[in-house]
C-alpha cells in the first residue's frame, strides 16, 4: 500500500517547503557530505519521468536528502527503499511522509551497505542524485551488483556523466567509461544547471540513465580479469597500451602481450583510450588463454 498523497505545498522540491522544513530543524547544509538539495519540481517529474516509474516498480533510491524525489516515488511507486546518511535528513524525511508499508526510510551509508541484504531479491530500479565526490565509488558498488537492477537513473557532476557515457578516442573515455558500457547501455538524458539546487554548486550536473545490456560482451568468468586489465590499461594514460600494462605490473614483459595483441585484432602501439569494449574483451580472452596454457 502506498503512503497517502501529500499535498503539493508540502513538495520538497519547492524552495519555500525546503526553506520551511529546514528553518524548523535549524538545518544547515554539510559541505563535507556534498549536500546540495534540488528546487526545481520540473526536473524532480522528469527524473521520474525518465526512469518510467510505475505503480509496479520497487525503487532504490541513493541519498534521499529532504525528499524531492522520494516524495513522487511514494505517490508512484509500489515501494521505495530510501536511503540517507545524515540522521538530521531522515528526520525531516519521517516528518513528510506518513509511515506506510510503501516506503521505508533507512539511515545507511550506501559505500557501507550489504545491498544483497535490503534488497531481499527481485528486481529493483535505482534512482539517485549523488554526491559529487563519492560518484565513482557509488557507481562503482552498483555495477557490483548490478544483477538486482532493471535501471539506474542518476543525477550526476556534469563531467562525470560525460565521462561515463564518452565514447572510445574521446579525452575523457576512460576505465569507467569502461566499467559501466560493458554491461550498461548509457545514455545522457538531460543537462541540469548548477541554479537547480540549494545551495548551489560550482558544476552543472547532468541526469545519466543506465539500461542493463541484452547480451553483455563480458562473460561471468571473465569479469574479474577484465577489470584487471581495463584498470591497468588507464594507468598510464599518455602511454601505449603494452607499456601501461607493464608499468601497472599487470605483464612482467612485451613478449607476453605481443601475441595477445595480435590475435586480438589490438596491434602494437595503440593507447587504451583508443580500444572499443569488444576490443577490450578480445584481448582479456586472448590474455586468459596465456594464463591457462591455451
Amino acid at each position: 500500500m502506498n503512503p497517502q498523497p501529500l499535498p503539493n505545498s508540502a513538495d520538497p522540491a519547492l524552495p519555500s517547503t525546503l526553506r520551511a522544513l529546514f528553518g524548523r530543524h535549524n538545518f544547515r547544509p554539510r559541505k563535507r557530505l556534498g549536500q546540495h538539495f534540488l528546487v526545481v519540481p520540473q526536473i524532480a517529474d522528469r527524473i521520474l519521468e525518465i526512469a518510467r516509474i510505475s505503480e509496479g516498480d520497487r525503487v532504490l533510491e541513493i541519498g534521499a536528502g529532504a525528499g524531492a524525489l522520494t516524495w513522487r516515488l511514494a505517490k508512484t511507486a509500489s515501494f521505495t527503499l530510501a536511503l540517507e546518511v545524515d540522521s538530521r535528513l531522515v528526520e525531516i524525511l519521517a516528518e513528510i511522509f506518513p509511515a506506510s508499508g510503501g516506503l521505508r526510510l533507512l539511515k545507511a551509508d550506501i559505500l557501507k551497505t550489504d545491498l544483497g541484504e535490503i534488497l531481499d531479491g527481485g528486481t529493483w530500479k535505482v534512482l539517485g542524485n549523488l554526491p559529487y565526490y563519492i560518484t565513482g565509488p557509488i557507481l562503482a558498488k552498483l555495477l557490483e551488483e548490478r544483477r538486482a537492477f532493471s535501471s539506474i537513473v542518476l543525477m550526476v557532476q556534469k563531467e562525470v556523466a560525460e565521462r561515463i557515457a564518452s565514447p572510445p578516442g574521446s579525452k575523457a573515455y576512460g576505465a569507467l567509461s569502461v566499467a559501466a558500457q560493458a554491461h550498461f547501455l548509457i545514455r545522457k538524458e538531460k543537462t541540469v544547471k548548477r541554479t537547480a539546487f540549494y545551495p548551489q554548486p560550482e558544476v552543472d550536473s547532468a541526469v545519466i540513465s543506465l539500461t542493463p545490456r541484452p547480451r553483455p560482451p563480458v562473460r561471468t568468468e571473465e569479469e574479474e580479469d577484465f577489470g584487471r586489465l581495463v584498470k591497468a590499461a588507464f594507468s598510464h594514460r599518455r602511454k601505449t597500451l603494452e607499456k601501461s600494462l607493464l608499468e601497472a605490473g599487470f605483464l612482467k614483459s612485451r613478449e607476453e602481450i605481443f601475441p595477445a595483441l595480435e590475435k586480438s585484432g589490438v596491434g602494437r602501439g595503440r593507447r587504451a583510450e583508443s580500444l572499443s569494449i569488444e576490443e577490450f574483451v578480445a584481448l582479456t580472452r586472448q590474455l586468459r588463454g596465456r594464463d591457462r596454457g591455451d
